[in-house]
């Protein structure tokens, strides 16, 4: 919790240092996974990654951060999904030479996010409570995934409807 408010600080302040090097994105996806697996494999879901042909195998990002992102959202999928699937994909448009943008999407058919809620739940300690269940969480995942996105001049959002699921999304460009 303290590293998350010490984090949450840093990121409103713009002190982030951002550390690019080369990346292999397909590692770094299958990783993920891999880490996710252990709670998917404690409920009754399907976990499926989708990469797009030409999404590029190294690219140039703050690894680290862009994890951080990823691991923000897949793993409030797998926490709020019960039943049903997780479905992480990644899509590539060329930028122009030697940049791609990327479109990440992580959809699930968890319990939703109410529509008065949508707007906020990207705020600093937002969590979305149910009368029946009590989520571990401090409500900072999502604000920090928000504005590493933001500051690597990246655009993140969400989609849901209550007891149907939600899909988080996000794009950002990166050198190949």
């Amino acid at each position: 919790v303290i590293n998350d408010i010490l984090e949450i600080s840093t990121l409103e302040n713009g002190k982030i240092n951002f550390e690019y090097k080369h990346c292999n994105l397909h590692e770094l996806m299958n990783n993920l996974m891999n880490v996710m697996q252990y709670k998917k494999n404690e409920k009754d879901i399907s976990f499926v990654l989708e990469v797009a042909d030409n999404v590029p195998e190294v690219i140039i990002a703050d690894k680290l951060r862009l994890n951080q992102v990823l691991y923000n959202l897949v793993g409030n999928a797998v926490k709020f999904t019960d039943r049903g699937f997780v479905n992480v994909s990644l899509r590539a448009e060329p930028v122009e030479a030697n940049k791609m943008r990327l479109f990440f999407r992580v959809q699930d058919t968890g319990i939703g996010i109410p529509k008065g809620k949508l707007n906020a739940i990207f705020d600093t300690f937002t969590r979305i409570r149910t009368k029946d269940r009590i989520y571990e969480g401090t409500g900072l995942g999502l604000s920090i995934a928000k504005s590493l996105v933001e500051q690597q001049n990246g655009h993140i959002g969400v989609e849901s409807e209550l007891g149907d699921g939600s899909t988080f999304f996000f794009d950002m460009v990166f050198e190949t």
